[in-house]
């Protein structure tokens, strides 16, 4: 029988790049809030958004169907952090049937998946389960820093978290801070 999904090792969806902007752990987010802010790529796409279950994820926004804590996922975001990676997975929908089978299995995913669901289950290991640890890290250092309590009071939401962390808004205009 087939794995559901989670991802072997190998093939297309491995990189030998880390890049990863996130170090640190936390408690951040109150709550009935998320806070979600940029990564400090050169397009602020990618996201760390904190949940109530004190978790942190890497998601991105735009384009596809799949979602992280509501927030789509993008081949566009993973483009502005790996160029190669994105090509790389673009490059999936044109293979063979066959091939696409072949590395189906070497991934040890259902035969069943389709190149879209592919991308979508490829985009989530790459940007959220490969990076888990490092975005739980850096939630625990931003709490030890800023007092949970304190950024409620501040209304810190991710647009005011980008700001202050990259000096840019999500959407990459400038804003104040808590309005």
């Amino acid at each position: 029988t087939r794995g559901g999904g989670g991802g072997g090792g190998g093939g297309m969806g491995q990189t030998g790049n880390n890049n990863s902007n996130a170090s640190g752990v936390g408690k951040l987010s109150p709550r009935n809030n998320s806070y979600a802010f940029s990564s400090g790529s050169k397009s602020p796409r990618a996201l760390i958004l904190m949940q109530n279950s004190s978790n942190f994820s890497i998601v991105q926004r735009s384009g596809m169907n799949v979602t992280v804590a509501g927030v789509p996922l993008s081949l566009l975001d993973l483009e502005s952090m790996d160029p190669e990676m994105a090509q790389s997975l673009r490059n999936v929908s044109s293979l063979p049937p066959a091939d696409f089978r072949q590395m189906l299995d070497l991934e040890d995913l259902p035969l069943t998946m389709t190149p879209q669901e592919y991308l979508g289950t490829s985009l989530r290991r790459i940007l959220v389960d490969e990076v888990a640890w490092q975005a739980k890290a850096f939630g625990m250092g931003l709490s030890r820093a800023i007092d949970r309590s304190l950024m409620v009071f501040w209304r810190l939401d991710g647009r005011a978290l980008s700001e202050l962390s990259f000096g840019s808004s999500l959407d990459g205009e400038g804003g104040s801070v808590g309005g």
